[in-house]
């Protein structure tokens, strides 16, 4: 049982130990192994397995993942917090303590425990022995070490031996080194010290099997060697779906020959348009004496008009006129529609870098049209592809509407991102074989099954897909 609240043994203060703060640093591109933290190892992110490991660690309130941008998140337990890493940080030159400095500094904490990706078979049981030692007090940190009983050399020189009287292995002096597995201590140590190993320092002791870091290639063979698990759930399953995309848009890549083309819903992912669909529907039922109530449409909002109407039951020889009157009163409210904050700046920028912008939805071609040019939007687009009667074409969720979008660009459908905000949008770009980003700002915030991998708001597509 890990006790909070301790008196630390070598100052007069007594020290309340409040808060106990994890921070895993999360970095998109890495030289020796590209994209190593979000690497497949067994069947699940790489990065996975330490916040995994860390929400069994005993007496930690808050566990964060330090990161330039939070789709990491994904994937993460639900209990994970983002912690924002400035891009600037992102950087090879950047030192580790000023890496560290700055999310330490950003936090409410009083104890500090810093853990890597890198080390994803650490165990629970190993961290809270270095957190006991610093709660304790008897320990200002605490860190993971794993000991060789071996002759040993650094800089041509013997170590722990003499090579004129050799001595058995065993009764050298053996020597410990820091496998990066997790650091503990105090946070005004830090701040004072500026090290994660301020003495007196507590050094846990670790077997091979929990201290191999993943640097190289080979180190990652041993890892997967040394990790079995079979009992992936389907969750962990979509997330490699992350792990390949991540792989075409991280900082490191060539965006410009791996991602081409951009492709967006419309409503719920460049323009709020509830409140219209809202006027409209209710008019609509009013006219009709029909019963069925916004919330019930609004349920289905991501396919087309028809098919809503069929799903909630409405008479077939009703559809005509009912989408009459609703793209009529939509028309004449559109002008209640609000484009989403930094979309204009966000889509100029994208056509700027070269970028196809598309939109692929369910709306009327007409209305379509009318919403885009009434709110300054169209000029940014190569292609629509909306709903007209006379369209063969069928409605989301088939891929139909987006492969025209990439048929019309040129573009292959592995070099596209869908941005959508429902089921049906992520099931179409499934089915049409391209990438798929939940708008996380959009509509789908509660239905949404399968959330690959999403953003905040569209913003975040500036630092994902804009190299500066």
């Amino acid at each position: 049982m890990i006790m909070i609240s301790h008196q630390y043994k070598n100052t007069d203060k007594e020290i309340m130990y409040k808060k106990i703060s994890a921070i895993v640093p999360i970095k998109f591109n890495s030289r020796r192994l590209p994209n190593k933290n979000f690497l497949n190892l067994n069947g699940r992110p790489l990065c996975s397995y330490i916040f995994q490991t860390l929400t069994q660690v005993e007496g930690i309130h808050n566990i964060y993942c330090y990161a330039s941008s939070s789709l990491p998140l994904n994937f993460l337990p639900k209990s994970v917090k983002y912690l924002q890493r400035p891009s600037y940080l992102d950087g090879d030159n950047i030192e580790a303590t000023e890496l560290f400095r700055y999310a330490i500094e950003s936090i409410d904490t009083d104890i500090v425990i810093i853990t890597h990706a890198t080390s994803p078979l650490i165990h629970s049981e190993s961290i809270e022995r270095g957190l006991q030692a610093v709660i304790s007090g008897e320990y200002r940190s605490a860190y993971s070490v794993h000991k060789i009983q071996k002759y040993s050399w650094c800089d041509g020189k013997p170590v722990n031996f003499t090579p004129s009287k050799l001595e058995q292995t065993q009764k050298i002096s053996p020597v410990l080194y820091e496998t990066s597995g997790f650091y503990v201590f105090r946070k005004r140590d830090f701040l004072e010290s500026n090290t994660r190993t301020t003495e007196p320092a507590f050094k846990v002791e670790i077997p091979i099997s929990e201290a191999v870091d993943i640097d190289n290639p080979e180190d990652f063979e041993l890892a997967t060697k040394l990790q079995y698990d079979n009992n992936i759930t389907e969750n962990e399953l979509t997330s490699k779906y992350f792990v390949d995309l991540i792989k075409r848009i991280s900082p490191e890549s060539n965006l410009k020959e791996s991602i081409s083309h951009i492709c967006f819903d419309l409503d719920g992912v460049l323009i709020d348009s509830k409140i219209v669909m809202k006027i409209a529907w209710e008019e609509c039922m009013r006219i009709f004496e029909l019963e069925q109530t916004f919330e019930e449409y609004f349920t289905h909002l991501g396919i087309e008009f028809f098919e809503i109407l069929k799903k909630i039951e409405i008479k077939k020889n009703l559809h005509d006129d009912i989408y009459k009157l609703y793209n009529e009163v939509s028309l004449n409210n559109s002008y209640k529609i609000k484009v989403y904050n930094n979309t204009r700046e966000v889509l100029k920028r994208l056509k700027n870098a070269g970028f196809g912008l598309s939109i692929c939805t369910s709306k009327s071609r007409k209305r379509t049209i009318e919403v885009l040019r009434r709110n300054n939007l169209i000029q940014y687009f190569d292609y629509i592809s909306a709903t007209e009667k006379e369209n063969k074409l069928r409605p989301k969720p088939a891929p139909d509407f987006l492969l025209e979008c990439c048929t019309n660009l040129k573009v292959d459908p592995s070099q596209t991102i869908y941005i959508g905000d429902t089921d049906y949008d992520h099931e179409c770009a499934k089915r049409a074989h391209t990438a798929f980003i939940h708008a996380e700002w959009g509509y789908g915030r509660d239905n949404i099954r399968e959330k690959s991998i999403w953003l905040e708001s569209i913003k975040d597509l500036d630092t994902l897909l804009i190299d500066e």
